[in-house]
């Protein structure tokens, strides 16, 4: 039985990320909820769980970036999807309340979202 606090939705955002002392990139959201995203990367060099990392998204229906501070929870590797090699999962460590309530205003009336069933 799975124990998610939040339910997970496809969004067609990208996000940028910075893991310190490691590496940077952009990459589309597999999925996002209000406690944590996850997204493809292309390596793993120096990331683990536990790594702390800096995402910045910018939801459709906003003019700006979200800055997020976040936590690697875990990485998974997957079979070579063209250049993808693993799939991240980050949990939100600090987002300033005002971009919380924008993710939740998204979610929950943005008609180009989706639940997501995976159980990631």
């Amino acid at each position: 039985m799975e124990n998610r606090l939040f339910a997970r939705w496809h969004v067609p955002v990208t996000v940028k990320y910075t893991f310190p002392d490691a590496f940077s990139g952009e990459a589309h959201v597999d999925n996002i909820s209000l406690g944590g995203v996850s997204f493809p990367l292309t390596q793993k060099s120096n990331i683990s769980p536990g790594t702390s990392s800096v995402l910045r998204i910018r939801m459709p229906d906003s003019p700006r970036e979200t800055v997020i501070f976040g936590e690697v929870i875990w990485l998974r590797k997957v079979d070579a999807l063209k250049d993808v090699s693993y799939i991240v999962g980050i949990r939100f460590v600090k987002l300033d309340p005002f971009d919380m309530e924008k993710i939740i205003t998204s979610l929950r009336t943005g008609s180009y979202f989706t639940p997501s069933s995976k159980n990631e």
